[in-house]
């Protein structure tokens, strides 16, 4: 149901009781350092940390920051891996 995409959480389709929902991608980059919770809204649209009430929580993760290294005497950040992430997964009322 979810796969990490580059730096986004893609989520495939499935339907619930609300409906059909399409396949869709959150991209994480903007939440760096932060603990991301992943809704399905009540228009079946994947929102992240929402300020509205939300049909479903379907995840929650801890988003690391972009690595800094140095090359060359150079003070570099690399991009955000999100690879070894722990991501919840809530599943769906029945």
């Amino acid at each position: 149901m979810t796969r990490i995409n580059g730096t986004k959480l893609a989520i495939a389709g499935f339907t619930c009781k609300k409906g059909k929902v399409s396949a869709q991608e959150v991209d994480l980059s903007a939440h760096q350092g932060q603990v991301v919770r992943v809704y399905l809204d009540d228009n079946l649209r994947l929102v992240i940390n929402p300020q509205h009430d939300c049909y479903w929580q379907l995840a929650e993760m801890l988003v690391p920051y972009a690595s800094i290294d140095e090359i060359n005497g150079e003070r570099v950040t690399l991009p955000l891996d999100l690879t070894n992430i722990d991501i919840t997964l809530f599943n769906l009322p029945n």
